[in-house]
């Protein structure tokens, strides 16, 4: 078993034990969701509640290990392992910090959800970012569209212009926390626009590149 995947494995311990340890203090009715203004609006019984991160993230773990195995180019994916682990690290390491948020407000201790989710989906985003950065072509990480799929050169102009405005979003998002009531549409907006730009960009520089295939084929 390699370090990352035993941190992960720890990572999901913490959350088994914290839910072990917490569960006297625990309704029998837990929060589960909460509404863009903050406010509660789902439910879930105690048991179901305090296992679902925990084996969320055992599952997330499972099928990025398993991903990264079967891709048909996954001499590619080894090409960015150490980016591609540590973001399974952090992305466990974000949904812990939900669930521990969770239990904390089921505690009866209330806070402004949205002060504490901004800087870590901020922080996820940069990650993200950083990921997209590294990523050589493959079929399950990174912005696949057909363009990317087609062309290594596509594919990684696409990344290094994505990697740096999914960076950007995390940035925006991190600040959101500033001004909580605003702060989903500032993340859905900035996540939205580093996708799309992305995507069209992607097909931008495809058919500039096949423009230049073709006049390098006329003048041989």
């Amino acid at each position: 078993m390699n370090k990352h995947l035993l941190i992960s494995y720890i990572l999901i311990g913490t959350g088994v034990i914290t839910s072990v340890v917490l569960l006297p203090y625990l309704p029998d009715t837990m929060v589960s969701h909460w509404g863009i203004s903050g406010e509660p609006n789902g439910y879930m019984p105690k048991a179901f509640a305090l296992s679902f991160a925990p084996l969320l993230m055992l599952v997330l773990v499972g099928l990025f290990s398993l991903f990264s195995h079967i891709d048909p180019l996954k001499k590619n994916i080894d090409t960015f392992r150490k980016e591609f682990d540590m973001f399974v690290i952090l992305l466990i390491l974000f949904f812990l910090y939900i669930h521990i948020l969770t239990l904390v407000w089921n505690m009866g201790i209330p806070f402004n959800l949205g002060q504490w989710m901004f800087p870590a989906l901020g922080g996820l985003f940069w990650s993200i970012g950083s990921l997209l950065e590294k990523t050589k072509r493959n079929y399950f990480v990174g912005i696949r569209t057909p363009w990317t799929l087609a062309s290594d050169i596509v594919w990684d102009k696409t990344h290094v212009l994505g990697g740096t405005l999914f960076k950007v979003s995390g940035i925006v998002t991190a600040f959101a926390t500033l001004v909580p009531a605003y702060g989903f549409f500032i993340l859905l907006g900035t996540i939205i626009s580093s996708a799309v730009i992305s995507i069209v960009y992607s097909y931008m520089i495809f058919k500039q590149e096949n423009k230049t295939d073709i006049k390098r084929h006329d003048t041989q």
